[in-house]
């Protein structure tokens, strides 16, 4: 078990991942992908088996270099910003004095769901986190 943090462009993840998966001789359905969501509210935790980008780039990017949607994610609330604007420069931007600590339980309930993967398998984990 591994833990990677890609080192390129979140648009270019794919490659980083593509990379370590084939270091590590690891299935891609061995993976758990975990990333912001802004078609969630801030703190929110939602876990799938499998599934398309949905328009995230950096999932793209996986999908394209794996050649398959069929990964675990982790995907954690960001919100969406309430002003037309360029999404990228929203979660690029730091959280607001008031944000902080639902993005803090989100990082922990992110872990703990990434931990339930891990020990009681994907379903295991989207009946526990899923109903929130």
């Amino acid at each position: 078990m591994g833990l990677l943090e890609p080192g390129t462009f979140m648009n270019a993840s794919g490659e980083a991942v593509l990379a370590a998966v084939r270091e590590l001789d690891v299935a891609a359905s061995e993976l758990v992908v975990v990333y912001d969501d802004v078609d969630f509210p801030l703190g929110t935790v939602r876990i799938a088996q499998r599934g398309s980008h949905g328009g995230h780039k950096g999932i793209r990017s996986i999908i394209a270099e794996l050649g398959t949607e069929e990964f675990a994610r982790a995907r954690v609330g960001v919100g969406r910003p309430t002003v037309r604007g360029d999404v990228s420069e929203w979660v690029l931007s730091p959280f607001g004095e008031d944000e902080i600590e639902a993005r803090d339980q989100a990082i922990e309930r992110a872990a703990e769901a990434v931990e339930t993967i891990l020990r009681r398998g994907v379903t295991a984990a989207m009946n526990q986190y899923n109903r929130r």
